[in-house]
Protein backbone atom coordinates (compact mmCIF):
# COMPACT_ATOMS: atom_id res chain seq x y z
CA UNK A 1 0.00 0.00 0.00
CA UNK A 2 1.24 3.14 -0.98
CA UNK A 3 2.00 5.77 1.35
CA UNK A 4 0.12 9.36 0.76
CA UNK A 5 2.25 12.23 0.18
CA UNK A 6 1.77 14.94 2.57
CA UNK A 7 0.44 18.07 1.94
CA UNK A 8 4.02 19.64 2.56
CA UNK A 9 5.40 17.46 0.12
CA UNK A 10 2.68 17.97 -2.24
CA UNK A 11 2.75 21.60 -2.48
CA UNK A 12 6.93 21.35 -2.56
CA UNK A 13 6.19 18.99 -5.51
CA UNK A 14 3.66 21.42 -7.12
CA UNK A 15 6.24 24.63 -6.67
CA UNK A 16 8.98 22.51 -8.47
CA UNK A 17 6.96 21.72 -11.13
CA UNK A 18 5.57 25.05 -11.50
CA UNK A 19 8.80 26.91 -10.95
CA UNK A 20 10.56 24.72 -13.83
CA UNK A 21 7.65 25.38 -16.11
CA UNK A 22 7.68 28.91 -15.54
CA UNK A 23 11.25 29.06 -15.64
CA UNK A 24 11.75 27.21 -19.19
CA UNK A 25 8.53 29.67 -20.60
CA UNK A 26 10.71 32.50 -19.07
CA UNK A 27 13.82 31.68 -20.20
CA UNK A 28 12.80 30.75 -23.46
CA UNK A 29 10.86 34.05 -24.34
CA UNK A 30 14.02 36.39 -22.95
CA UNK A 31 16.18 34.41 -25.03
CA UNK A 32 13.84 35.05 -28.03
CA UNK A 33 13.54 38.64 -26.81
CA UNK A 34 17.38 39.21 -26.05
CA UNK A 35 18.90 37.43 -29.47
CA UNK A 36 15.48 39.64 -31.42
CA UNK A 37 17.11 42.89 -29.43
CA UNK A 38 20.83 42.03 -30.14
CA UNK A 39 20.22 41.45 -34.15
CA UNK A 40 18.29 44.76 -34.24
CA UNK A 41 21.00 46.60 -32.31
CA UNK A 42 23.74 45.13 -34.90
CA UNK A 43 21.25 46.08 -37.52
CA UNK A 44 21.18 49.63 -36.05
CA UNK A 45 25.32 49.76 -35.34
CA UNK A 46 25.80 48.94 -38.95
CA UNK A 47 23.61 51.63 -40.14
CA UNK A 48 25.14 53.91 -37.42
CA UNK A 49 28.87 53.05 -38.41
CA UNK A 50 28.17 53.09 -42.24
CA UNK A 51 26.55 56.64 -42.46
CA UNK A 52 29.77 57.73 -39.89
CA UNK A 53 32.34 56.29 -42.29
CA UNK A 54 30.87 57.34 -45.33
CA UNK A 55 30.30 61.09 -43.91
CA UNK A 56 34.28 60.99 -42.53
CA UNK A 57 34.77 59.52 -46.33
CA UNK A 58 33.22 62.61 -47.85
CA UNK A 59 34.86 64.88 -45.56
CA UNK A 60 38.15 63.78 -46.84
CA UNK A 61 37.46 63.80 -49.71
CA UNK A 62 35.85 67.32 -49.26
CA UNK A 63 39.12 68.51 -47.75
CA UNK A 64 41.09 68.05 -50.62
CA UNK A 65 38.73 69.89 -53.26
CA UNK A 66 40.04 72.66 -55.48
CA UNK A 67 43.69 71.48 -55.25
CA UNK A 68 43.80 69.78 -58.58
CA UNK A 69 42.56 73.14 -60.21
CA UNK A 70 45.44 75.15 -57.84
CA UNK A 71 47.95 72.46 -59.52
CA UNK A 72 46.90 72.93 -62.72
CA UNK A 73 46.19 76.73 -62.76
CA UNK A 74 49.97 77.34 -61.72
CA UNK A 75 51.19 74.68 -64.35
CA UNK A 76 49.94 76.85 -67.25
CA UNK A 77 50.94 80.35 -65.44
CA UNK A 78 52.39 82.47 -67.86
CA UNK A 79 55.59 84.05 -65.73
CA UNK A 80 56.08 79.97 -65.34
CA UNK A 81 55.89 79.05 -69.22
CA UNK A 82 58.61 82.30 -70.03
CA UNK A 83 61.14 80.80 -67.09
CA UNK A 84 60.60 77.44 -69.02
CA UNK A 85 61.05 78.85 -72.53
CA UNK A 86 63.65 81.42 -71.77
CA UNK A 87 65.70 80.88 -68.30
CA UNK A 88 67.23 83.69 -66.60
CA UNK A 89 67.24 85.48 -62.98
CA UNK A 90 64.59 88.09 -64.57
CA UNK A 91 61.87 85.05 -65.56
CA UNK A 92 62.67 83.01 -62.42
CA UNK A 93 62.04 85.70 -59.88
CA UNK A 94 59.33 86.37 -61.72
CA UNK A 95 58.04 82.48 -61.35
CA UNK A 96 59.12 83.33 -57.41
CA UNK A 97 56.99 85.88 -56.93
CA UNK A 98 53.90 83.80 -58.47
CA UNK A 99 54.43 81.04 -56.33
CA UNK A 100 55.02 82.71 -53.18
CA UNK A 101 51.77 84.92 -53.45
CA UNK A 102 50.00 82.31 -54.21
CA UNK A 103 51.12 80.01 -51.46
CA UNK A 104 50.70 82.83 -49.15
CA UNK A 105 46.89 82.56 -49.56
CA UNK A 106 46.91 78.78 -49.47
CA UNK A 107 47.76 77.45 -45.91
CA UNK A 108 47.03 73.80 -46.86
CA UNK A 109 49.78 74.07 -48.96
CA UNK A 110 54.03 73.40 -47.20
CA UNK A 111 56.00 73.73 -50.37
CA UNK A 112 55.62 74.83 -53.75
CA UNK A 113 58.02 73.61 -56.20
CA UNK A 114 59.37 73.41 -59.61
CA UNK A 115 61.94 70.78 -60.77
CA UNK A 116 63.31 70.21 -63.87
CA UNK A 117 63.38 67.14 -65.78
CA UNK A 118 66.44 65.26 -63.65
CA UNK A 119 64.70 66.03 -60.51
CA UNK A 120 66.62 69.21 -59.12
CA UNK A 121 64.51 71.52 -57.63
CA UNK A 122 64.18 74.91 -59.97
CA UNK A 123 61.76 77.10 -57.87
CA UNK A 124 60.95 76.26 -53.85
CA UNK A 125 58.77 78.40 -52.06
CA UNK A 126 58.12 77.38 -48.59
CA UNK A 127 55.42 78.18 -46.54
CA UNK A 128 56.87 78.30 -43.06
CA UNK A 129 53.92 78.15 -40.88
CA UNK A 130 52.62 80.94 -41.72
CA UNK A 131 55.92 82.73 -43.21
CA UNK A 132 56.39 82.10 -46.51
CA UNK A 133 60.35 82.34 -47.59
CA UNK A 134 61.77 81.78 -50.94
CA UNK A 135 64.57 79.48 -50.92
CA UNK A 136 67.86 80.38 -51.87
CA UNK A 137 69.52 78.71 -54.84
CA UNK A 138 72.17 77.36 -52.56
CA UNK A 139 69.53 75.22 -50.46
CA UNK A 140 67.55 73.98 -53.38
CA UNK A 141 67.98 69.96 -53.16
CA UNK A 142 68.50 67.15 -55.82
CA UNK A 143 64.89 64.95 -55.29
CA UNK A 144 65.56 62.97 -58.63
CA UNK A 145 65.43 59.81 -56.17
CA UNK A 146 61.98 60.66 -55.15
CA UNK A 147 59.33 58.49 -56.09
CA UNK A 148 56.58 61.34 -56.25
CA UNK A 149 59.02 62.86 -58.98
CA UNK A 150 59.97 60.06 -61.24
CA UNK A 151 55.79 58.72 -60.94
CA UNK A 152 55.02 62.09 -62.36
CA UNK A 153 57.72 61.58 -65.29
CA UNK A 154 55.21 59.87 -67.33
CA UNK A 155 52.19 61.44 -67.21
CA UNK A 156 50.89 63.35 -69.93
CA UNK A 157 49.88 67.45 -70.13
CA UNK A 158 47.26 68.27 -66.98
CA UNK A 159 47.33 64.61 -65.58
CA UNK A 160 48.43 64.60 -62.21
CA UNK A 161 49.73 62.27 -59.60
CA UNK A 162 49.22 62.11 -56.08
CA UNK A 163 51.11 60.47 -53.37
CA UNK A 164 50.75 57.94 -50.78
CA UNK A 165 50.70 59.52 -47.57
CA UNK A 166 53.93 59.82 -45.36
CA UNK A 167 55.86 61.79 -43.30
CA UNK A 168 57.77 64.64 -44.82
CA UNK A 169 61.81 64.17 -45.06
CA UNK A 170 64.03 67.30 -45.88
CA UNK A 171 68.36 66.17 -46.37
CA UNK A 172 67.50 62.38 -46.02
CA UNK A 173 65.81 62.64 -42.65
CA UNK A 174 62.17 62.67 -41.55
CA UNK A 175 61.42 66.29 -40.54
CA UNK A 176 60.71 66.76 -36.85
CA UNK A 177 57.76 67.64 -35.84
CA UNK A 178 56.19 65.33 -37.66
CA UNK A 179 54.94 66.58 -40.77
CA UNK A 180 52.33 64.38 -42.76
CA UNK A 181 52.62 65.20 -46.30
CA UNK A 182 51.10 64.51 -49.87
CA UNK A 183 52.48 65.23 -52.83
CA UNK A 184 50.45 66.26 -55.83
CA UNK A 185 52.52 66.26 -59.38
CA UNK A 186 52.01 67.47 -62.86
CA UNK A 187 54.52 67.49 -65.71
CA UNK A 188 55.46 70.80 -67.61
CA UNK A 189 55.78 70.93 -71.10
CA UNK A 190 57.27 73.82 -73.18
CA UNK A 191 55.52 75.37 -76.51
CA UNK A 192 56.86 72.60 -78.61
CA UNK A 193 55.20 70.13 -75.92
CA UNK A 194 58.93 68.57 -74.98
CA UNK A 195 58.43 67.93 -70.72
CA UNK A 196 61.14 70.52 -69.42
CA UNK A 197 60.39 69.70 -65.37
CA UNK A 198 57.69 68.74 -62.26
CA UNK A 199 55.49 70.76 -60.59
CA UNK A 200 55.01 69.27 -57.16
CA UNK A 201 52.79 70.65 -54.35
CA UNK A 202 53.40 70.06 -50.49
CA UNK A 203 50.01 69.36 -48.97
CA UNK A 204 50.01 69.57 -45.21
CA UNK A 205 47.80 65.90 -44.61
CA UNK A 206 48.16 67.51 -40.99
CA UNK A 207 44.85 69.76 -41.66
CA UNK A 208 42.82 66.81 -43.00
CA UNK A 209 44.05 64.14 -39.90
CA UNK A 210 42.98 66.48 -37.43
CA UNK A 211 39.73 67.63 -38.45
CA UNK A 212 39.33 63.88 -38.65
CA UNK A 213 40.72 64.00 -35.17
CA UNK A 214 38.27 66.67 -34.33
CA UNK A 215 35.39 64.77 -35.65
CA UNK A 216 35.71 61.95 -34.29
CA UNK A 217 36.86 62.94 -30.62
CA UNK A 218 33.56 62.74 -28.74
CA UNK A 219 32.79 59.56 -30.44
CA UNK A 220 32.70 56.53 -28.90
CA UNK A 221 35.00 53.81 -30.24
CA UNK A 222 38.83 53.52 -32.27
CA UNK A 223 38.75 55.39 -35.40
CA UNK A 224 41.90 55.19 -37.60
CA UNK A 225 43.10 55.85 -41.47
CA UNK A 226 44.88 53.34 -42.80
CA UNK A 227 46.64 53.39 -46.28
CA UNK A 228 46.80 50.25 -48.99
CA UNK A 229 49.16 48.09 -46.93
CA UNK A 230 47.75 48.22 -43.20
CA UNK A 231 49.98 50.62 -42.12
CA UNK A 232 47.82 53.80 -39.84
CA UNK A 233 47.76 57.43 -41.23
CA UNK A 234 46.05 57.76 -38.23
CA UNK A 235 44.85 56.05 -35.29
CA UNK A 236 43.08 56.78 -31.76
CA UNK A 237 46.58 55.66 -30.86
CA UNK A 238 49.28 57.47 -32.22
CA UNK A 239 51.72 55.17 -31.37
CA UNK A 240 50.54 53.26 -34.10
CA UNK A 241 51.07 55.34 -36.53
CA UNK A 242 53.75 55.75 -39.66
CA UNK A 243 55.35 52.61 -39.01
CA UNK A 244 56.37 52.15 -42.38
CA UNK A 245 58.55 55.40 -41.90
CA UNK A 246 60.59 53.41 -39.29
CA UNK A 247 62.70 50.51 -39.09
CA UNK A 248 61.33 49.18 -35.94
CA UNK A 249 57.67 50.23 -37.08
CA UNK A 250 56.93 47.00 -39.73
CA UNK A 251 54.94 45.08 -37.45
CA UNK A 252 52.02 48.24 -36.45
CA UNK A 253 50.02 47.16 -39.57
CA UNK A 254 46.00 45.95 -39.33
CA UNK A 255 47.46 43.03 -41.30
CA UNK A 256 49.67 42.00 -38.21
CA UNK A 257 47.52 42.95 -35.40
CA UNK A 258 44.20 41.47 -37.07
CA UNK A 259 45.18 39.21 -39.79
CA UNK A 260 41.01 37.97 -40.27
CA UNK A 261 40.20 42.06 -40.24
CA UNK A 262 42.38 43.20 -42.76
CA UNK A 263 41.79 40.45 -44.89
CA UNK A 264 37.86 41.68 -45.20
CA UNK A 265 38.94 45.05 -44.83
CA UNK A 266 41.55 45.15 -47.79
CA UNK A 267 39.16 43.00 -49.98
CA UNK A 268 35.90 45.53 -49.80
CA UNK A 269 35.20 48.48 -50.54
CA UNK A 270 33.09 48.78 -47.47
CA UNK A 271 32.91 45.83 -45.19
CA UNK A 272 31.02 45.53 -41.79
CA UNK A 273 31.48 42.22 -39.51
CA UNK A 274 33.46 41.13 -36.38
CA UNK A 275 36.62 39.62 -36.53
CA UNK A 276 39.11 38.97 -33.20
CA UNK A 277 36.24 40.56 -30.69
CA UNK A 278 35.90 43.44 -32.46
CA UNK A 279 33.33 44.77 -34.62
CA UNK A 280 34.55 46.57 -37.61
CA UNK A 281 33.01 49.20 -39.89
CA UNK A 282 35.00 50.47 -43.15
CA UNK A 283 35.17 52.23 -45.98
CA UNK A 284 38.04 52.33 -48.77
CA UNK A 285 38.73 55.82 -50.07
CA UNK A 286 40.22 57.13 -53.50
CA UNK A 287 41.09 60.91 -53.35
CA UNK A 288 39.40 62.66 -56.58
CA UNK A 289 38.29 59.49 -57.64
CA UNK A 290 35.43 61.32 -60.23
CA UNK A 291 38.15 63.35 -61.91
CA UNK A 292 39.97 62.32 -65.24
CA UNK A 293 43.11 64.12 -64.81
CA UNK A 294 44.19 61.90 -61.60
CA UNK A 295 45.52 59.41 -63.33
CA UNK A 296 47.28 57.52 -60.04
CA UNK A 297 46.27 57.95 -56.54
CA UNK A 298 46.75 56.50 -53.10
CA UNK A 299 44.00 54.25 -51.59
CA UNK A 300 42.93 54.98 -48.15
CA UNK A 301 40.69 52.53 -45.49
CA UNK A 302 38.51 54.38 -43.22
CA UNK A 303 38.48 51.88 -39.93
CA UNK A 304 35.78 52.23 -37.37
CA UNK A 305 35.87 49.53 -34.52
CA UNK A 306 35.01 48.68 -31.16
CA UNK A 307 34.60 45.78 -28.39
CA UNK A 308 31.34 43.46 -29.70
CA UNK A 309 30.82 42.38 -26.13
CA UNK A 310 30.78 45.74 -24.68
CA UNK A 311 28.06 46.61 -27.36
CA UNK A 312 26.21 43.74 -26.37
CA UNK A 313 26.57 42.28 -29.85
CA UNK A 314 27.65 38.81 -29.72
CA UNK A 315 25.92 35.32 -28.24
CA UNK A 316 28.38 35.58 -25.70
CA UNK A 317 27.34 38.54 -24.58
CA UNK A 318 23.35 37.58 -25.45
CA UNK A 319 24.27 34.66 -22.47
CA UNK A 320 25.43 36.69 -19.95
CA UNK A 321 22.38 38.91 -19.85
CA UNK A 322 20.01 35.40 -20.23
CA UNK A 323 21.44 34.08 -17.17
CA UNK A 324 21.36 37.39 -15.16
CA UNK A 325 17.94 38.00 -15.89
CA UNK A 326 16.66 34.25 -15.59
CA UNK A 327 18.24 34.62 -11.79
CA UNK A 328 16.12 37.80 -11.68
CA UNK A 329 13.13 36.46 -12.90
CA UNK A 330 12.82 33.49 -10.64
CA UNK A 331 12.81 35.55 -7.50
CA UNK A 332 10.32 38.12 -9.18
CA UNK A 333 8.74 38.12 -12.61
CA UNK A 334 5.42 39.15 -13.28
CA UNK A 335 6.03 42.46 -10.57
CA UNK A 336 9.08 43.21 -12.28
CA UNK A 337 8.32 43.07 -15.56
CA UNK A 338 5.03 45.56 -14.35
CA UNK A 339 7.48 47.94 -12.43
CA UNK A 340 10.19 47.53 -14.99
CA UNK A 341 7.77 48.40 -17.95
CA UNK A 342 6.53 51.49 -16.05
CA UNK A 343 10.06 52.43 -15.47
CA UNK A 344 10.95 52.71 -18.86
CA UNK A 345 7.82 54.17 -19.69
CA UNK A 346 8.39 57.09 -17.04
CA UNK A 347 11.93 57.67 -18.53
CA UNK A 348 10.91 57.84 -21.93
CA UNK A 349 8.28 60.35 -21.34
CA UNK A 350 10.69 62.37 -19.26
CA UNK A 351 13.47 62.49 -21.82
CA UNK A 352 10.88 63.44 -24.44
CA UNK A 353 9.42 66.28 -22.36
CA UNK A 354 13.07 67.72 -21.11
CA UNK A 355 14.00 67.37 -25.55
CA UNK A 356 10.92 69.04 -26.20
CA UNK A 357 11.55 72.01 -23.84
CA UNK A 358 15.06 72.19 -24.76
CA UNK A 359 14.01 72.70 -28.30
CA UNK A 360 11.18 74.23 -28.64
CA UNK A 361 9.67 77.75 -27.41
CA UNK A 362 7.10 76.87 -24.76
CA UNK A 363 4.40 80.07 -25.69
CA UNK A 364 4.44 79.52 -29.44
CA UNK A 365 5.37 75.31 -29.62
CA UNK A 366 7.88 76.71 -32.27
CA UNK A 367 11.80 75.37 -32.93
CA UNK A 368 13.77 77.73 -30.75
CA UNK A 369 17.08 79.20 -31.52
CA UNK A 370 19.24 76.03 -30.60
CA UNK A 371 16.91 74.12 -33.21
CA UNK A 372 16.50 76.27 -35.48
CA UNK A 373 20.53 76.71 -35.82
CA UNK A 374 20.81 72.21 -35.70
CA UNK A 375 18.83 72.98 -39.04
CA UNK A 376 20.72 75.34 -40.26
CA UNK A 377 23.93 73.60 -39.83
CA UNK A 378 22.09 70.55 -41.91
CA UNK A 379 21.32 72.78 -44.36
CA UNK A 380 24.35 73.94 -44.94
CA UNK A 381 26.09 70.47 -45.00
CA UNK A 382 23.00 69.63 -47.57
CA UNK A 383 23.92 72.60 -49.60
CA UNK A 384 27.75 71.89 -49.77
CA UNK A 385 26.90 68.35 -50.86
CA UNK A 386 24.05 68.22 -52.93
CA UNK A 387 24.36 72.22 -53.89
CA UNK A 388 20.79 72.54 -52.38
CA UNK A 389 19.60 76.29 -51.94
CA UNK A 390 18.03 77.71 -49.17
CA UNK A 391 17.23 80.99 -47.24
CA UNK A 392 16.87 82.55 -43.59
CA UNK A 393 14.20 85.19 -43.39
CA UNK A 394 14.55 87.35 -40.05
CA UNK A 395 10.56 88.43 -39.00
CA UNK A 396 10.74 91.22 -36.63
CA UNK A 397 6.76 92.09 -36.06
CA UNK A 398 6.37 96.16 -35.90
CA UNK A 399 3.93 97.92 -33.39
CA UNK A 400 3.91 94.48 -31.06
CA UNK A 401 4.97 97.04 -28.05
CA UNK A 402 2.11 98.85 -28.57
CA UNK A 403 0.19 95.66 -27.85
CA UNK A 404 1.63 94.83 -24.50
CA UNK A 405 1.30 98.56 -23.84
CA UNK A 406 -2.11 98.71 -24.02
CA UNK A 407 -3.50 95.76 -24.01
CA UNK A 408 -1.35 93.75 -21.53
CA UNK A 409 1.20 91.00 -21.72
CA UNK A 410 -1.25 88.27 -21.84
CA UNK A 411 -2.73 89.66 -25.26
CA UNK A 412 0.59 90.27 -25.94
CA UNK A 413 1.25 86.50 -25.38
CA UNK A 414 -2.19 85.72 -27.42
CA UNK A 415 -1.07 87.28 -30.07
CA UNK A 416 1.88 85.99 -30.89
CA UNK A 417 0.38 82.44 -30.54
CA UNK A 418 -1.55 83.62 -33.62
CA UNK A 419 1.49 85.31 -35.15
CA UNK A 420 3.00 81.41 -35.12
CA UNK A 421 -0.41 80.05 -36.41
CA UNK A 422 0.27 82.43 -39.20
CA UNK A 423 3.64 82.05 -40.19
CA UNK A 424 3.19 78.21 -40.66
CA UNK A 425 0.53 78.74 -42.81
CA UNK A 426 2.60 80.72 -45.23
CA UNK A 427 5.26 78.39 -45.61
CA UNK A 428 4.99 74.47 -46.70
CA UNK A 429 5.50 71.84 -44.07
CA UNK A 430 8.97 70.95 -45.23
CA UNK A 431 10.41 74.53 -44.08
CA UNK A 432 10.88 75.91 -40.57
CA UNK A 433 9.32 78.45 -38.62
CA UNK A 434 10.96 79.07 -35.61
CA UNK A 435 10.87 81.98 -33.00
CA UNK A 436 14.11 83.17 -31.30
CA UNK A 437 13.42 86.27 -29.46
CA UNK A 438 10.46 88.17 -27.94
CA UNK A 439 8.86 88.88 -31.18
CA UNK A 440 11.27 87.65 -33.52
CA UNK A 441 10.88 84.99 -35.75
CA UNK A 442 12.62 83.23 -38.18
CA UNK A 443 11.77 81.34 -41.44
CA UNK A 444 14.09 78.12 -43.35
CA UNK A 445 12.87 78.20 -46.66
CA UNK A 446 14.89 75.09 -47.75
CA UNK A 447 15.29 72.87 -51.36
CA UNK A 448 14.51 76.98 -53.31
CA UNK A 449 15.23 77.83 -57.15
CA UNK A 450 16.53 81.39 -56.14
CA UNK A 451 14.84 84.80 -54.88
CA UNK A 452 11.92 84.46 -56.72
CA UNK A 453 10.80 81.69 -54.00
CA UNK A 454 11.72 84.17 -51.03
CA UNK A 455 9.70 87.35 -52.54
CA UNK A 456 6.75 84.83 -53.06
CA UNK A 457 7.04 83.61 -49.38
CA UNK A 458 7.91 87.04 -48.18
CA UNK A 459 4.91 88.61 -49.41
CA UNK A 460 2.72 85.88 -48.02
CA UNK A 461 4.26 86.42 -45.01
CA UNK A 462 3.62 90.59 -44.66
CA UNK A 463 0.12 90.26 -46.20
CA UNK A 464 -0.48 87.51 -43.37
CA UNK A 465 0.80 89.79 -40.55
CA UNK A 466 -0.84 93.12 -41.60
CA UNK A 467 -4.19 91.71 -41.38
CA UNK A 468 -6.52 91.87 -38.55
CA UNK A 469 -6.11 89.65 -35.71
CA UNK A 470 -9.22 89.06 -33.35
CA UNK A 471 -7.55 88.51 -29.25
CA UNK A 472 -10.09 88.06 -26.52
CA UNK A 473 -9.65 91.69 -25.53
CA UNK A 474 -10.40 93.06 -28.53
CA UNK A 475 -8.94 93.31 -32.36
CA UNK A 476 -5.00 94.01 -32.90
CA UNK A 477 -3.23 95.48 -35.76
CA UNK A 478 0.01 95.05 -36.58
CA UNK A 479 2.78 94.40 -39.66
CA UNK A 480 6.33 92.88 -39.79
CA UNK A 481 10.03 93.81 -41.36
CA UNK A 482 11.75 90.82 -42.98
CA UNK A 483 15.18 90.28 -43.71
CA UNK A 484 16.07 87.88 -46.28
CA UNK A 485 19.56 85.73 -47.30
CA UNK A 486 20.62 82.86 -49.00
CA UNK A 487 22.86 80.13 -49.15
CA UNK A 488 26.24 81.15 -51.18
CA UNK A 489 27.72 77.90 -51.90
CA UNK A 490 30.79 79.78 -53.80
CA UNK A 491 31.42 80.59 -50.16
CA UNK A 492 33.92 78.53 -48.11
CA UNK A 493 33.42 78.43 -44.55
CA UNK A 494 30.18 80.20 -44.69
CA UNK A 495 27.90 79.43 -41.18
CA UNK A 496 24.79 79.62 -38.96
CA UNK A 497 25.81 82.63 -37.31
CA UNK A 498 26.76 84.38 -40.41
CA UNK A 499 23.62 83.98 -42.37
CA UNK A 500 21.66 84.76 -38.86
CA UNK A 501 23.62 88.15 -38.56
CA UNK A 502 23.54 89.00 -42.41
CA UNK A 503 19.41 88.55 -42.14
CA UNK A 504 19.07 89.74 -38.96
CA UNK A 505 21.09 92.83 -40.66
CA UNK A 506 18.57 93.19 -43.61
CA UNK A 507 15.60 93.38 -41.10
CA UNK A 508 16.91 96.05 -39.72
CA UNK A 509 17.49 98.06 -42.87
CA UNK A 510 13.82 97.45 -43.38
CA UNK A 511 12.95 99.08 -40.24
CA UNK A 512 15.17 102.02 -40.83
CA UNK A 513 13.20 102.59 -44.43
CA UNK A 514 9.57 102.59 -43.20
CA UNK A 515 8.95 98.75 -42.21
CA UNK A 516 6.15 96.87 -43.67
CA UNK A 517 8.83 94.98 -46.17
CA UNK A 518 11.58 92.83 -46.78
CA UNK A 519 14.92 93.14 -48.03
CA UNK A 520 17.49 90.64 -49.17
CA UNK A 521 21.05 91.11 -48.61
Amino acid sequence: MALKESPHLQCNRRFLLYFIISMLGTMIILFTAFNLKRLNDIALYAERSEFQVRHLGDMLDTQLDGIQSDILFLSRMRSLHEYINSPSPVSRSGVESEFFQFINTRPNYDQIRLLDKEGVERVRVNYNYGNPAVVPGRELQDKGDRYYFREALGLGESEIYISPTDLNVENGEIEIPYKPMIRFSTPVFDGKGALTGILIFNYLADNLLSHFRETTRANQGIYGIANDEGYWLYRDEPGLEWGFMFPDGQDKTLARMNPPAWNAVSTSDFYFGMAGGLVFTSMAVEPMKESSSVKMRPYWYIIFCCDADQNSLTLKSLLIRLIISSVLASLILVPFSIILARAVNQRNSYREALTHSALFDPLTDLPNRLLLKSRISFLLAEMKRYNQLFAVLYIDLDGFKSINDTMGHESGDELLVEVAKRLKECVRDSDTVARIGGDEFVVLLNRISGPDSCSAAAEKILAALSSEFLLEKGSALIGGSVGITLSRPEVDGEGMDTMLSRADQAMYKVKKNGKGNYIFV
